[in-house]
């Protein structure tokens, strides 16, 4: 018989956490930017500017001084540029896959709370990982407030009938850790992701992991 598992549930981040999905949302904005003849930005720098919603993002390479007419446009031909290209280059990261397979042959429920779109989010991952591997995927939609206000968080685990302190919040973002903290749930920060171990630790992450195989540790003791 398997041993219990610590957590009776994983909510993964998706951009920097699940998928590495930088050099598309770079190249997306980046062209969106070009379209209206404004100055573009290294794909590093985007990695800053990832984790509160595409609003956030685009008002950040947008930059001050553009018309709300400009920032409208800007906004509609980014949506339609990043559709056409997310899987472009986007790849989960390394020995993700086997973690989430390997959490599923345990019975824990996995489930995907993201601040990217919903429509991208699902699409990302119906593409990237194998069928039926999440329970759950909250993404950006009109009517629910973003991370990192718990209520998508605490909505998608009321869903599956499981309680906060059965789980674990998995992203690479302080928005992510920060959300853990809103709703009452162990977060851990992924280093590799988008902005490190020092950002993470600062925002009150539980556990650092380097690696997919540590988050095994954590979840299944």
């Amino acid at each position: 018989m398997n041993k219990k598992s610590v957590f009776s549930a994983v909510i993964w981040d998706l951009d920097g956490t699940l998928t590495d999905t930088i050099q598309d949302l770079a190249e997306a904005a980046n062209a969106a930017l070009r379209i209206h003849g404004l100055p573009t930005h290294a794909t590093d720098k985007y990695r800053k500017m990832v984790g509160n919603g595409v609003r956030a993002l685009l008002k950040m390479a947008v930059g001050e001084g553009a018309s709300n007419e400009i920032k409208y446009a800007i906004m509609a031909d980014y949506a339609r540029l990043y559709d056409e290209g997310c899987l472009n280059f986007t790849r989960p990261y390394p020995g993700v896959v086997d973690v989430i397979n390997t959490l599923r042959g345990r019975g824990v429920i996995q489930l995907v709370v993201t601040n990217k779109p919903q429509a991208q989010a699902e699409k990302i991952v119906a593409a990237l990982f194998p069928e039926e591997s999440f329970s759950v995927i909250v993404g950006q939609r009109d009517g629910v407030p973003t991370k990192p206000d718990p209520f998508g968080t605490l909505s998608a685990l009321r869903g599956v009938g499981v309680t906060p302190d059965r789980t674990l919040f998995v992203g690479d973002s302080d928005v992510d850790m920060i959300t853990a903290g809103n709703a009452g749930i162990k977060g851990a920060g992924v280093c590799w992701g988008f902005r490190g171990r020092d950002e993470l630790a600062a925002a009150g992450a539980d556990y650092l992991v380097e690696n997919a195989a540590e988050l095994l540790e954590i979840v299944c003791g």
